[in-house]
């Protein structure tokens, strides 16, 4: 193997994300990574008519009503596109994410059993 093969190798190894799933998310925060990291893709769905929300913190333990989202994203009935960030969207505490029924921060309208499903990727 050359230098430049084996530097290749490396860098890939390096690039590798970590799968998280949650198929079942709702009102009630969850943890994703409890450190600092980077989020690098979002794949949400919403198997109700009626849009949902998906909020996703910069913390370290379980989201609430009380705390500000860093990204808020509608989810209308359906699928969307995956949401990639090629150089990942840092996160300076830990990654935790809730869906709502509402839009407002503070909204505590809590989705159906299995009908938000959110698939991530981070490191």
């Amino acid at each position: 193997m050359t230098n430049a093969e084996t530097s290749q190798k490396v860098h890939n190894a390096n690039q590798r994300t970590v799968p998280y799933r949650s198929i079942d998310l709702g009102v009630t925060g969850l943890v994703v990574k409890a450190t600092p990291g980077n989020l690098y893709s979002v794949n949400a769905h919403n198997l109700n008519a009626t849009v949902r929300y998906l909020k996703i913190y910069d913390k370290a333990t379980a989201a609430t009503e009380a705390d500000t989202p860093k990204l808020t994203i509608p989810l209308p009935a359906g699928s969307l596109p995956p949401m990639y960030f090629s150089n990942g969207m840092y996160f300076a505490n830990g990654i935790s994410i809730r869906a709502t029924t509402g839009l407002a921060d503070n909204d505590i309208g809590a989705p159906t059993a299995s009908e938000t499903i959110v698939n991530l990727s981070y490191k």
